[in-house]
């Protein structure tokens, strides 16, 4: 609140966190370096969300940022390209996840034992929310 963030800013700065930590240790490399910013960060975060499988992450990861540090600018629209047709080349199933999750609303909610932390993800519609 000193800052004026509020609380699902702060959830959404740290999702974003805990996913490059996690699952993209090679785009956060860049990102430290200060080559990309993080409107794209949080633009790579959401749309490989749904990979699967560690090889599958890796190689993401790995292709990913090589990628980014010969990228340059770009609109978000051609970033989301880039970004989906490299997610389609290592996990085609994740377009198909992607499809599926569309088609209504999902919620997980996760608990970490011990910590009394629970973590919620959880997509709706536009218009629903």
């Amino acid at each position: 609140a000193a800052h004026a963030v509020t609380s699902g800013v702060v959830n959404g700065l740290l999702m974003d966190a805990v996913t490059l930590r996690e699952r993209l240790p090679n785009v956060a490399a860049v990102f430290a370096e200060g080559l990309i910013t993080y409107r794209l960060v949080h633009l790579i975060c959401t749309r490989t969300a749904l990979v699967k499988g560690a090889h599958a992450q890796a190689a993401v990861d790995a292709e990913l940022a090589q990628d980014l540090r010969t990228w340059g600018a770009r609109s978000i629209v051609q970033a989301e390209r880039d970004i989906d047709a490299l997610v389609l080349r290592h996990d085609p199933y994740a377009v198909r996840r992607t499809e599926t999750s569309s088609r209504g609303a999902y919620v997980e909610v996760a608990t970490e034992s011990g910590t009394g932390v629970a973590y919620l993800t959880a997509t709706v519609s536009a218009t629903d929310g």
